[in-house]
């Protein structure tokens, strides 16, 4: 049965790329897609795991005259074995209706996944998107801070696609460089969970402003994000804020990011979190506050550091390596890894997740190894 549906899922991609690409009379389609299979080897407290993944996404776009387009995208996973945590994108509960679910068989799960079904109308200066769709907010590389939108971790290995959320979402164009956003999301408990919030960005004094504020989960809630270079490095500042909550409300991130001669790059951040832990013994407590159930922080301790780099060893292959640091207990995470651009729409990356100290997860003092390769049609 496994190796049935296995097949099903590598063939898909070859059907598919012959369905439809067609334009008519004042419309147009295009249907794309991609196929990526994963393999994770985990070892934790003497414990070998092993796992695969196959992931077939398959994403339609239309487009009804210059001003009204059509998105619905997709995917379907096929997991096999233990331990295939990291390889998966977080769920999410900003979405009225779960579509698809879980489908477990002997061995495997299966598990389709409607990310993307928006409806857009575009003019000049203002657009409207309606449906489930991808926002994001912050700058923020490794510890996101004002993201409230299923935001990834920064040692998250498939961040490809971002989980999509069921929203309106207006924006009008005010020139140049400032717009103005108004958000409404929904939330599977109901309306009191979901967020209305508004962002205005704009450049003041050669630094890009963007900040939010409104109401998410029955809180006021405002988020910052600010952008600049000095002397060729830029830096940012990403924060949140929820007065309701007091310091537990707190989280922000500072981080700096330089591009070196010769194609190294290197960004180092700092995080704070008022309601992360000061001591392990209460990671427990700092576990059921309201950033971590939303799914908006995956930290429990009070401090984190991290640096990452990446190397162009080639155009076609580069070479990074990340370090998260907890303030807190001393354990850290370090993930090398190597990615290739094979080329004809195929790229293999290759990593590891180290984890030393004990941080009280399945990641403590263990190693992850993982390899993956996609394939775009």
């Amino acid at each position: 049965m496994r190796v049935g549906v296995l097949a099903a899922a590598l063939a898909w991609p070859g059907v598919a790329a012959a369905l439809w690409e067609g334009e008519g009379e004042g419309a147009s389609a295009e249907l794309t897609g991609s196929v990526r299979a994963f393999g994770l080897v985990t070892r934790a407290e003497d414990v070998d795991r092993a796992a695969s993944l196959q992931r077939l996404r398959l994403g339609l776009t239309g487009y009804f005259g210059e001003a009204v387009s059509v998105e619905v995208a997709g995917d379907g996973v096929l997991e096999v074995g233990q331990s295939a945590a990291p390889a998966l994108a977080p769920p999410t509960r900003l979405r009225v209706v779960e579509l698809g679910g879980a489908h477990a068989g002997e061995g495997y799960v299966v598990r389709p996944d409607l990310d993307r079904a928006v409806v857009a109308w575009t003019l000049p200066w203002v657009e409207a998107r309606v449906g489930r769709q991808a926002i994001g907010h912050g700058s923020a590389r490794l510890f996101p801070a004002s993201d409230l939108f299923a935001p990834f971790a920064g040692f998250a290995l498939d961040t490809e696609y971002k989980r999509g959320v069921d929203a309106v979402r207006v924006t009008a164009t005010l020139g140049a460089l400032s717009e103005v956003e108004v958000y409404g999301v929904g939330h599977a408990d109901g309306v009191d969970e979901g967020m209305a919030l508004a962002r205005g960005r704009t450049q003041v004094w050669a630094v890009d402003v963007s900040a939010l504020a409104g109401v998410s989960y029955g809180e006021a809630t405002v988020g910052l994000d600010l952008q600049g270079d000095v002397g060729g490095t830029g830096w940012y500042l990403d924060a949140l804020a929820r007065p309701g909550l007091g310091v537990d409300g707190l989280r922000a991130t500072l981080g700096l990011s330089h591009h070196f001669e010769g194609g190294l790059t290197v960004t180092a951040e700092g995080h704070v979190d008022g309601g992360g832990a000061g001591a392990r013994a209460d990671y427990l407590d700092a576990a059921t506050r309201l950033g971590v159930r939303a799914g908006e922080s995956y930290l429990l301790g009070r401090g984190y550091a991290g640096v990452a780099g990446e190397y162009e060893v080639t155009p076609l292959l580069r070479a990074g390596m990340a370090w998260f640091q907890n303030a807190v207990d001393g354990s850290a995470l370090l993930t090398p890894t190597l990615r290739w651009d094979v080329g004809q729409e195929t790229v293999i990356d290759l990593g590891a997740l180290w984890a030393v100290g004990d941080r009280g997860d399945e990641f403590a003092d263990g190693v992850v190894v993982h390899g993956d390769v996609r394939v775009y049609f």
